[in-house]
């Protein structure tokens, strides 16, 4: 008896478009940007102490801050991490990428893409509040 061949994958290679898209809208990603929303909102709570709620809010989350060196009772942490704006733009990215976009639609499905637009739809609201 001859014993048969296994053949290679017969998935066509990805394109480079294809695996941005991938890392882009994949659960991975909004992993670490959650954790990183986590972390920063605990330091930032723990920096209040020290120095007050609007300098801190401007420090972590504001769209200038592109990186910063968290302070926990008046020392620097030499850790830098990124601004809080851009974690959050890149999880809005990603919802909308993965959650609305890539998802499985239909109507036992119709709860998840509910709360990735509510999601949307609240982060969306706050940018636009602050100019009325």
């Amino acid at each position: 008896m001859e014993t048969p061949t296994v053949l290679a994958s017969s998935k066509a290679p990805r394109s480079l478009f294809g695996k941005v898209f991938d890392v882009l809208s994949g659960f991975g990603l909004a992993t670490i940007t959650m954790l990183l929303l986590g972390i920063l909102t605990w330091l930032a709570t723990l920096e209040q102490i020290d120095n007050g709620l609007y300098p801190t809010l401007e420090k972590y989350f504001d769209h200038k801050s592109f990186y910063l060196l968290p302070e926990i009772n008046g020392k620097t942490v030499p850790f830098p991490l990124p601004g809080g704006y851009y974690v959050c733009a890149i999880l809005l990215l990603n919802l909308i990428l993965g959650g609305i976009i890539r998802i499985r639609k239909g109507p036992k499905h119709i709860g998840n893409l509910i709360s990735h637009f509510g999601i949307i739809f609240a982060d969306r609201w706050r940018h636009f509040s602050s100019f009325l």
